[in-house]
């Protein structure tokens, strides 16, 4: 009887001991962000790279595609750019800031208390199709987009500039026919590429 209540004794020891392993395995391996959180806007995106087929431009994609590439990052607490505009009439803060991005970044972050914010600039979407005649396959065409970006953090404390980065993102996808759909949904995918790797490179810097 009594090694009988010794064996039971050391199950009950042992199983409590396996059950505080696994506890601690499937604890979350993720360690804190480094840091306090950085609140940051978008004052503006700006698509200057003349890209005009199906003539659509792309500061709204390239600006929202930051804005959750951003949300993103465990260090940064986004306040997406239509909450300022809700609270300020843009051509009045553009007069206001006289015409310098600088001076409206830093009154866009007063409005909403941002420790940082960001002017970025599309500076190049080139598109192309390359056919390739396949003797097997027949003929398939490559369509590919790249894009460029470049964006500028400022410290809207002094007005002066953080850092300044820049990113790239292609997309190739191969097929017979390539609508204007096709090539614009193309074009997003490449700006939402280099989105995530600037928000990369901005947040590591911080």
């Amino acid at each position: 009887m009594k090694n009988h209540r010794h064996l039971l004794l050391r199950l009950t020891v042992y199983l409590i001991g396996a059950s505080l392993i696994v506890g601690c395995a499937a604890a979350p391996a993720d360690p804190p962000p480094s840091g306090p959180r950085i609140r940051m806007t978008i004052a503006a995106f700006e698509d200057q790279s003349h890209y005009s087929y199906g003539k659509q431009r792309q500061d709204a994609s390239a600006e929202e595609a930051l804005e959750s590439a951003l949300e993103q990052e465990s260090r940064v607490l986004l306040i997406r750019s239509n909450a300022w505009r809700l609270l300020v009439d843009e051509a009045a803060l553009e007069q206001q800031a006289e015409g310098d991005p600088i001076q409206k970044a830093r009154l866009i972050a007063g409005q909403v208390e941002a420790d940082a914010v960001i002017i970025g600039e599309i500076t190049r979407i080139n598109v192309r199709s390359d056919t390739d005649d396949s003797p097997i396959g027949g003929t398939r065409i490559e369509h590919s987009a790249a894009v460029d970006l470049q964006a500028r953090v400022i410290d809207p404390a002094n007005a002066q500039i953080l850092l300044e980065e820049s990113a790239y993102g292609s997309v190739t996808k191969t097929g017979r026919v390539f609508s204007v759909s096709q090539e614009q949904r193309l074009v997003k995918e490449a700006i939402e590429r280099a989105t995530r790797s600037l928000a990369r490179k901005i947040v590591s810097q911080l």
